[in-house]
């Protein structure tokens, strides 16, 4: 006997929406476009057909025979309607949205997310379901499932019973304008598709008047669905950067609510010149102590000729080779080499590697893999060699679920980056539950520091449809991945995606860049990874400090009132020295470090030698000279008798005058010819000790 269920949940939900660099096409995973519904009509319903597995279905354990169906609101306010069928029927309702273009991209994208926000749902045993929905404002959509639970053929009709809202019955007038297509490399340049000519990914499809833009997935396909009861004139243009179109581009027509549809647009393109280019890329999560390593490599052909190669894999001598997902041509001591051919534009080759730990591997040893790329011309000539390189901590406790961030602090590197660097993060998944996993998403809110616009994808361990969404939200989605679990087959369970992207301009010095995901799988609650954490280096430092002496003071040049000062004296911080300036009051090494108002600190040291003015028991020559200040003469008067060597030096150490005193204990220093300012008396007694006094002429 099945039950009902009242699950009164609310989600946020973002618009999703291609940007130009987005790779893969979005698949429709409702199983038709959703048809208009409203008060009084009565519909055929299903029987045979199938639910697209992977969705948020809310209370409906079981989803036989469904049937997709939107609703208008005309009118603000609570509504009450009864679906009712001859036999067992049961619902779910989505919503609300503000528009046909939000509703489609939920329903076109991924079906129902986890996240998806739900109204009212019922999984009762009865033929009389009733449909609640509060609050309803008029202008706004919702999707509703219809699920024919009897499986009999059987007319299913919708009435409303109470309540202040209604429903806006003109969208039955209405009708989806169906556009799909394919871009592929026309070889022969005849505008034509031929058996042997392969498909583009990535080529950028523009659809006008609504100057929307998806791009060909990897089977070079591209699709678009638009709700309306106008006629409309529509030009689609597909952009390849440097190829050039072989047939019609743009394609001109018309669809109405009499001929909604279009298909079999192709557009063919050939290079504008033919090169070699190609990428290898290698990723491997943190090596394990026990149990099985999985990385992988992927190769990818960016120019415009096909290639063929040969990939040699140098594996860490803490690693043994178990098996891979292509397999090796020959495995020499630590080597693998693979080869590979054919390998045509746009087109990838990955292989994953799977091996285990040596005994000797402990934790905190770093696990090294080099894989080398030698691409070869179709006669076998070496057209380019290149290598990547992993190399990733011996780990043997970890969370599969993470993120990296490349550079991170992770792998012995630092986490700090400039303005221009571009960050590439790695998020890695494992299905840890114990069933398999039939789809994947990974959602990823991108920093306010990241521009979007510079979103490279990478690589994936699957294949995966990529979107970002008005909210700069990335979606990874693995649709029918079918991920084992990891107690049945440890190493499939695992996978990743890798990306790249930079920052926006006008980032700061110490400006810190957060990073997390999230792990769907299938409809359980998500999996958050850990943050990443970068921070901008000091690109913006306080000019240089130069440090000088004057009337007992050491000052610096800074006067910017936005610097910070603290000044230290042989290592020692001064407390309350904040100033541009510090008094000097013993012999020592004073130090400042300026910081600006981005906390970035520019440092400087002041080396000071002379003794104030008088006797001082801690000199190595024991003189007193008076009168101090003076504007004539200085006595020096000695408390031994003996030969001195004298000098006067001004503020900058610069000899001003030199004498020798012979066996006496006093001295006179004519300051008449000494302009006014600041001078330093230096005296040497025979067995070379020397000692340094202060006098100020005025």
């Amino acid at each position: 006997m099945k039950n009902r269920y009242f699950l009164k949940m609310l989600f946020g939900f973002a618009l999703s929406g291609f940007l130009n660099n987005a790779v893969g096409q979005t698949d429709n995973t409702v199983s038709s476009t959703p048809s208009p519904y409203c008060i009084g009509l009565t519909y055929t319903s299903n029987v045979g057909t199938a639910i697209e597995s992977g969705n948020n279905y809310g209370c409906l354990m079981t989803q036989p025979n469904p049937t997709w169906f939107f609703l208008k609101a005309e009118t603000s306010g609570d509504i009450i309607m009864s679906l009712s069928a001859a036999n067992d029927i049961d619902f779910i309702v989505y919503g609300p949205f503000d528009d046909m273009n939000e509703l489609i991209s939920l329903s076109g994208q991924h079906g129902v997310s986890p996240e998806s926000p739900e109204v009212d749902c019922s999984y009762s045993g009865t033929n009389n379901e009733t449909v609640t929905i509060n609050g309803m404002v008029a202008g706004q959509y919702y999707l509703i499932l219809i699920t024919n639970y009897a499986s009999i053929v059987q007319e299913i009709t919708l009435t409303q019973t109470s309540g202040t809202g209604s429903l806006d019955c003109s969208v039955m007038n209405q009708a989806f304008h169906n556009i799909t297509g394919e871009a592929f490399y026309d070889m022969n340049q005849n505008g034509a598709k031929e058996v042997d000519e392969n498909y583009l990914e990535g080529v950028e499809i523009n659809f006008a008047p609504m100057n929307y833009s998806v791009s060909t997935n990897s089977a070079g396909q591209f699709s678009y669905n638009y709700f309306t009861e106008d006629t409309v004139d529509y030009t689609v243009t597909s952009i390849l950067p440097g190829w050039s179109s072989t047939g019609t581009n743009p394609v001109d027509f018309t669809l109405n609510t009499a001929n909604p549809d279009t298909s079999g647009i192709l557009f063919g393109f050939y290079p504008d010149s033919l090169y070699y280019s190609n990428t290898l890329d290698m990723v491997a999560t943190s090596a394990l102590c026990v149990g099985a390593n999985v990385s992988w490599f992927v190769v990818q052909n960016n120019g415009t000729i096909m290639n063929s190669g040969i990939i040699e894999l140098l594996m860490d001598d803490e690693l043994t080779y178990v098996s891979s997902s292509y397999p090796a041509d020959s495995i020499v001591g630590d080597y693998l080499y693979f080869s590979f051919d054919s390998l045509q534009p746009f087109q990838s080759f990955m292989i994953q590697i799977i091996s285990d730990p040596e005994i000797t591997m402990m934790v905190g040893d770093t696990v090294v893999n080099i894989a080398t790329l030698t691409l070869l011309d179709s006669l076998g000539a070496t057209q380019t060699t290149m290598t990547d390189t992993t190399a990733v901590p011996a780990l043997c406790s970890y969370d599969p679920n993470d993120k990296i961030a490349l550079p991170n602090g992770a792998y012995q590197l630092t986490n700090l980056i400039s303005p221009d660097t571009k960050i590439e993060y790695i998020i890695n998944f494992q299905n840890t539950g114990t069933a398999s996993a039939v789809n994947v998403e990974i959602r990823d809110d991108l920093s306010a520091l990241i521009d979007e616009s510079t979103f490279e994808f990478m690589s994936s361990s699957h294949n995966a449809t990529v979107s970002i969404d008005s909210s700069r939200m990335i979606s990874f989605y693995f649709e029918d991945i079918n991920l084992p679990d990891s107690t049945t087959n440890e190493p499939m369970s695992k996978g990743y995606v890798k990306f790249r992207v930079a920052l926006v301009s006008g980032v700061l010095p110490n400006d810190i860049v957060n990073n997390q995901a999230r792990i769907y799988f299938d409809n359980n609650p998500p999996i958050y990874t850990n943050t990443t954490e970068n921070i901008l280096n000091c690109f913006i430092l306080p000019a240089p400090v130069n440090l000088t002496y004057s009337n007992q003071q050491i000052l610096t040049n800074i006067i910017d009132p936005n610097m910070t000062f603290v000044w230290s004296l042989n290592g020692d911080i001064l407390v309350g020295e904040t100033n541009s300036f510090v008094d000097v009051t013993l012999d020592g090494t004073y130090t400042v470090v300026v910081s600006n108002q981005y906390g970035c600190q520019t440092t400087a040291s002041y080396n000071y030698v002379f003794s104030d003015l008088g006797i001082h028991a801690n000199q190595a020559i024991s003189a007193a000279i008076y009168p101090n200040p003076s504007k004539a003469e200085f006595g020096i008067y000695f408390a031994e008798s003996g030969t001195y060597q004298l000098s006067i030096l001004d503020e900058s150490g610069r000899l001003i005058f030199a004498d020798e005193i012979q066996e006496n204990n006093s001295y006179i220093i004519d300051g008449a010819t000494l302009p006014v300012g600041v001078y330093f008396v230096k005296l040497t007694n025979d067995i070379n000790e020397t000692s340094f006094y202060r006098i100020v002429k005025l």
